[in-house]
């Protein structure tokens, strides 16, 4: 029988001001500090404890037109506490513990709207900064035959991108909204006490598609009954930070047809319309496949999403 023992304790201290510079310009300066503790023990006699003080904060400038449009810029500091990894057969006791990682986050943007106010742009450009990355890592243990998991400091990275929002109501009854997402990552340095083992230095960080996007339409066909259409697609990506097996890129279709009265919603909406066959999961490098015997020894194994579904809800508000 296994039994462990997880304990965490966590205080802090949070401070915050909004300084106006002039009538329409102000600046926000935040701190945070936190002292965080944890203990661990099993029944396989591995323990650990930490105990961290952890600092964040966040400086913003933000400028108010007299149309209402917002500009800014901000500087943040955050962080994720690290942790213990209960796997007995670790590839190397260095992975027993992992740090805390660190994130210093760069940003300017709008949010603007058109004089008649049909038209809102939300725009943010980023930098992000990361050491002591956090990644789930594996190793395939022979004697078990079973993989081992997982989470190490990978060394340093980055990421940058562009969030675009845009919601637009040429009448009353009828909103197209659209968003967009570009962005690039890389793990600039990657630390491990294996030299055999996979090395990320110099690409892409798992599950961080160069570009996604989704589009909807709604339309007000009477004053309770709403029909949605949406289309929604990203790019491929990298399934794990083990291996370097891709995703395919994807779009897919969904529809709704809602009607509202009294407090309830009775929706009916098909997802995935198209029945498009996209990957959200994926493994590579050995005997992937499930199933057993000649035939069956595929190098690469994906998990899908959903299928089309169909399907009809109700929903009531008191």
């Amino acid at each position: 029988v296994f039994t462990s023992l997880y304990k965490t304790s966590s205080s802090s201290l949070f401070a915050q001001a909004s300084t106006p510079l002039r009538d329409n310009l102000a600046i926000t300066s935040g701190i945070r500090f936190e002292k965080w503790q944890s203990d661990y023990s099993d029944s396989n006699l591995i323990n650990g404890k930490s105990n961290e003080n952890l600092f964040g904060g966040k400086l913003a400038l933000e400028l108010t037109t007299d149309t209402e449009n917002l500009l800014f810029a901000s500087l943040t500091r955050g962080y994720k506490a690290g942790g213990f990894n209960s796997e007995v057969n670790l590839p190397s006791e260095d992975f027993r513990q992992f740090d805390t990682e660190y994130q210093w986050n760069y940003e300017v943007g709008a949010k603007l709207y058109s004089p008649s106010g049909v038209l809102t742009n939300s725009i943010t450009a980023f930098y992000a900064d990361r050491k002591d990355l956090q990644l789930k890592s594996s190793t395939y243990d022979e004697s078990q035959n079973k993989w081992i998991e997982f989470v190490t400091n990978a060394g340093a990275g980055y990421s940058y991108g562009v969030e675009w929002e845009v919601t637009w109501q040429p009448q009353e009854s009828l909103r197209i909204a659209s968003s967009l997402g570009l962005l690039k990552t890389k793990i600039t340095k990657h630390d491990n006490s294996d030299p055999d083992a996979f090395n990320l230095k110099d690409r892409e960080v798992a599950h961080a598609p160069e570009y996604s996007f989704a589009t909807s339409v709604q339309y007000d066909l009477t004053k309770n009954l709403t029909a949605t259409l949406e289309l929604e697609g990203k790019d491929s990506f990298y399934y794990s930070d083990s291996h370097n097996f891709q995703s395919q890129a994807y779009k897919l279709v969904n529809a709704r047809l809602a009607y509202q009265a009294n407090g309830f919603q009775l929706t009916a909406y098909i997802n995935n319309a198209t029945d498009k066959d996209y990957g959200v999961r994926g493994f590579y490098g050995w005997d992937a496949d499930p199933r057993a015997g000649d035939g069956f020894d595929e190098e690469s194994f994906q998990q899908l999403g959903a299928p089309k579904v169909i399907g009809l809800s109700v929903r009531a508000d008191f």
